[in-house]
């Protein structure tokens, strides 16, 4: 079929008038389709993922459990009990992180670093975890403490700290210590009575 032509009065054969454009299409916003697209896979990846890590923690705690069942009775006893205490301490340390927490901004980023540290996988990760703490603190502009570094105050060499010759020993309240306090002291301490 072929397009339908104008007529002479400009009329389409549909009864529209010729000289009308097509309705045009709205605008399309690839960002906003992207980001929808890009939303929805990775919702259902995370879906598929937490599937999956559902399947494999169903399938260690069968093989954990058909372990224990094949251990002999006072083998297995043991066990249990290291698995409830592990499981405590695990709740005792997330009260005790999530109380730290509590305490300000400072001490819920040292909870939240201290609590990756404790649950990583590996000393290396560990290792990793500190690199990164030190690499932030140094990046905030304050510096590092290093341990056994004692700061001097600056030597002024036109004005040097005063020389005392000879031994000085000062009262409480500041006065040097002369002879004649020293007699008078020591003159009050023979008349004190003694027990």
């Amino acid at each position: 079929m072929t397009d339908p032509e104008v007529t002479d009065s400009q009329t389409l054969p549909d009864g529209q008038p010729a000289s009308q454009e097509a309705p045009a299409t709205p605008p399309v916003d690839i960002e906003a389709i992207k980001q929808e697209l890009r939303a929805d896979f990775e919702a259902k990846e995370q879906e598929r993922v937490s599937g999956f890590q559902r399947l494999l923690n169903e399938r260690d705690e069968e093989i954990a459990r058909m372990k224990l069942e094949s251990l002999p009775e006072n083998e297995r006893e043991r066990v249990e009990i290291e698995q409830t205490e592990h499981y405590y301490s695990s709740i005792e340390q997330e009260n005790w992180l999530f109380r730290k927490q509590s305490q300000g901004t400072e001490a819920q980023e040292a909870a939240q670093i201290l609590h990756q540290f404790m649950n990583a996988s590996d000393r290396d990760a560990q290792f990793d975890i500190l690199v990164q703490a030190v690499k932030n603190y140094k990046s905030a502009g304050q510096p590092v403490v290093e341990e056994n570094s004692v700061t001097t105050p600056p030597v002024d060499k036109n004005n040097p700290a005063p020389q005392v010759s000879g031994p000085v020993t000062l009262a409480p309240d500041g006065t040097p210590i002369d002879a004649a306090f020293a007699e008078g002291f020591l003159r009050s301490l023979k008349e004190w009575p003694s027990s």
